[in-house]
């Protein structure tokens, strides 16, 4: 439980971080049932100055967080 709740941490800290660069916002963050070391998100990114919703994956590497793009059919985030 404490793994999955430093990756929960860690996780929102890592997006938060990213807000105003990489990404204009994020909600829903959604932790992997079988991997307290993975978690789903939901980023907005800004194209042709719209913001398009983008899901993310996010895993622990090192002590760190990284993301990957991923596909809304992997995990229960509505897309919109």
């Amino acid at each position: 439980m404490l793994k999955s709740q430093d990756m929960e941490s860690d996780s929102k800290d890592y997006l938060d971080s990213l807000v105003g660069s990489t990404i204009s916002t994020w909600d829903q963050l959604i932790m992997g049932d079988d991997n307290p070391n993975m978690c789903y998100t939901k980023v907005y990114i800004t194209s042709a100055s719209v913001e398009v919703p983008t899901p993310w994956l996010l895993t622990r590497l090192g002590s760190g967080v990284t993301h990957s793009s991923t596909t809304w059919d992997q995990f229960p985030i509505d897309e919109i």
